[in-house]
């Protein structure tokens, strides 16, 4: 038999038989909707908090069949608790010794395994089972399994860092600033992860963002350095001009082989009278001296 779970007890103590001779004397005590057990000479007795009388306790002899005995007239000391709330009307004297249900609820199950079914305040309440309250989770149950799967906050956009932050997506810049620098004599250009120039070089400024780690949609950046000329030719060949005195420089990470999202492209230009190279998201900086050598080598995130 189903029984809610109710917190209105009472505690009586019997100072004399009074009502109760030879039956019990000494300490009884019970909850409203449930019953407990104690011994007398007569033999077992059944003690139940009604809330129908004031929330007296009642005993019930087992022995002799149901009958009730009001401890309410003065022949037990109890504190008084009527103002709890019993959640039961139960009949003064009523006979539990054949299972009666004493429930104030209906059935509760609604035979879904996601949810949490109980009683509250005699009203049945079926609440979602995986519930973990964390903002940036998708809580998701399946045949009573519970899984809790990071919320999505991906744009589609490689130049973004996407992450949630209580339960809102944020975008901030993504990659690595790569700096431009010119020699202060020969004219060439130079690229680094550094706002420090190079040796014989000054510093010109923030040209794009770029990636410390490769990947499917990566390439590599080679700068490659000729050392007679200073020249700097930005390169996804590893040993483009080797034949021509040039070799690896500093490492400006990896970028991107197509466009995608917010990627810009970059265009290498030429000085032919001047054997420099210049690497610009303008395919006409520098002219008429800089020429314009093919299509976008790589792909950058902006600034």
């Amino acid at each position: 038999m189903w029984r809610p779970q109710l917190s209105l007890c009472r505690t009586l103590s019997v100072a004399s038989e009074g009502t109760l001779v030879a039956l019990f004397v000494g300490t009884l005590a019970a909850c409203a909707g449930s019953t407990e057990r104690a011994t007398g000479s007569d033999g077992e007795i059944l003690l139940l908090l009604d809330s129908g009388k004031n929330n007296d306790i009642q005993i019930l002899a087992l022995a002799d069949g149901a009958f009730g005995s009001d401890l309410s007239d003065g022949t037990a000391a109890a504190d008084d608790l009527s103002d709890a709330a019993a959640g039961a009307d139960l009949a003064h004297g009523a006979d539990l010794s054949h299972g009666a249900d004493l429930s104030p609820c209906p059935p509760c199950d609604d035979n879904d395994p996601c949810t949490n079914d109980h009683c509250k305040d005699g009203a049945c309440e079926n609440t979602p089972k995986c519930i973990d309250s964390d903002p940036c989770t998708v809580d998701l149950c399946a045949a009573g399994v519970c899984s809790f799967d990071v919320k999505p906050c991906g744009d589609g956009d490689p130049c973004t860092t996407d992450v949630c932050q209580g339960g809102q997506c944020t975008h901030t810049k993504a990659g690595q600033p790569v700096y431009r620098h010119s020699h202060t004599i020969l004219g060439s250009h130079a690229y680094s992860l550094s706002t420090t120039p190079p040796f014989g070089f000054k510093f010109e400024g923030l040209v794009w963002r770029t990636f410390t780690a490769g990947g499917t949609e990566r390439v590599k950046i080679y700068q490659r350095a000729h050392a007679l000329t200073s020249d700097h030719m930005l390169s996804v060949l590893a040993d483009e001009g080797s034949t021509l005195g040039y070799t690896n420089g500093d490492d400006i990470g990896h970028a991107y082989g197509q466009p995608i999202g917010s990627l810009l492209p970059v265009y290498r230009l030429v000085a032919p009278s001047l054997g420099l190279h210049l690497s610009s998201l303008s395919d006409s900086e520098g002219a008429p001296t800089y020429q314009l050598e093919g299509p976008a080598q790589f792909y950058v995130c902006p600034l």
